[in-house]
């Protein structure tokens, strides 16, 4: 039997160990930034809806659900309060403004 180097096995082991960690981190760091190649970062608002981690193709459904259901609360004078739905106000959603604009501005590999 030969001689057992210690040192050149610790070496060893450490590099691969590095290696090892490096390698994981890289692969969490592609995964997260593919998952965020379609959906929306952290504490992202679009007019007052939450869409964080949400799919860009659900935004536009949220937002028209929000539009739908949206009513604005009037505080008057001697404590009347008074609701005004987005109906009365002829409020809709607008298609033409699309949510690709700040979509395309998240940089997901960055």
């Amino acid at each position: 039997m030969g001689k057992i180097n210690i040192k050149e096995i610790a070496k060893r082991t450490i590099r691969d160990y590095a290696i090892y960690i490096v390698s994981v981190l890289l692969l969490g760091y592609l995964l997260i930034s593919l998952y965020f190649v379609n959906h929306f970062y952290f504490n992202t608002f679009i007019n007052g809806v939450d869409v964080s981690l949400n799919a860009h193709k659900d935004v536009e459904k949220m937002i028209k659900n929000y539009v739908q259901d949206y009513t604005l609360q009037i505080d008057e004078r001697n404590g009347v309060k008074e609701e005004i739905s987005s109906l009365e106000i002829g409020m809709r959603y607008n298609e033409k403004t699309a949510f690709s604009n700040i979509f395309k501005n998240q940089l997901s590999l960055n």
